[in-house]
């Protein structure tokens, strides 16, 4: 995330600074300064940190044509790179879990096709039927065990569902949608923060 804010109002490049550094007395940051820069590395920052989403970062005083002295900035964050990554990984998921799915089904229709082509026997009777029912079940109202119909019902109408990757879009686009909230709000965030300290307020701080 880059950016620049206007240092009119600000006397000194050093100043600046001064008024910037506090910001980065938090556990877990490691930072050093010089009258015109500040750079800041976070290990497993404090959740209260509002700095707390990046992980390291550059702020510089510098001339702007024509703008006077401005206050650029540049952070990395590895948790919206994260967003960023996790709905390509997500969607990877799904069309690996679609293509072993295909691959079983298709397993699975081959080896029913050949045991129907072996000389049939006598269906044995359903033992679903023939399973005794405790009556303290019965009394709860369970429901009674499935017959070998029914269940090669069941197990006949799941072949014929297409494989699905809707949970991976779902988490995908959850993924996504934090990664575009972030883009949106942190840069927002971080300029709002950044403005009320160089301006002196001791609440940025």
């Amino acid at each position: 995330m880059r950016g620049e804010i206007p240092l009119a109002d600000v006397p000194s490049p050093r100043t600046a600074i001064d008024r910037l550094e506090p910001l980065f007395h938090t556990s877990g940051t490691r930072w050093d300064r010089s009258d015109d820069m500040l750079r800041f590395t976070k290990t497993d920052p404090a959740a209260q940190d509002r700095l707390a989403v990046f992980n390291a970062g550059t702020l510089r005083i510098a001339e702007a044509a024509g703008a006077g002295p401005v206050l650029r900035y540049d952070l990395t964050s590895h948790a919206l790179l994260a967003c960023f990554l996790a709905p390509l990984l997500f969607l990877g998921f799904g069309q690996l879990g679609i293509a072993a799915e295909t691959h079983l089904k298709a397993q699975a229709q081959a080896e029913k096709a050949a045991a129907e082509k072996k000389p049939k026997t006598a269906d044995k009777k359903d033992d679903a039927k023939e399973l005794p029912r405790n009556p303290i079940d019965v009394a709860l109202g369970a429901p009674a065990p499935r017959t070998k119909k029914e269940r090669e019902a069941e197990k006949a109408k799941k072949e014929k569902e297409p494989p699905s990757d809707t949970p991976a879009i779902v988490f995908a686009s959850i993924f996504a949608a934090l990664y575009l909230i972030g883009r949106w709000l942190e840069p927002r965030l971080m300029r709002r923060l950044f403005t009320r300290a160089l301006a002196g307020d001791p609440a940025a701080t």
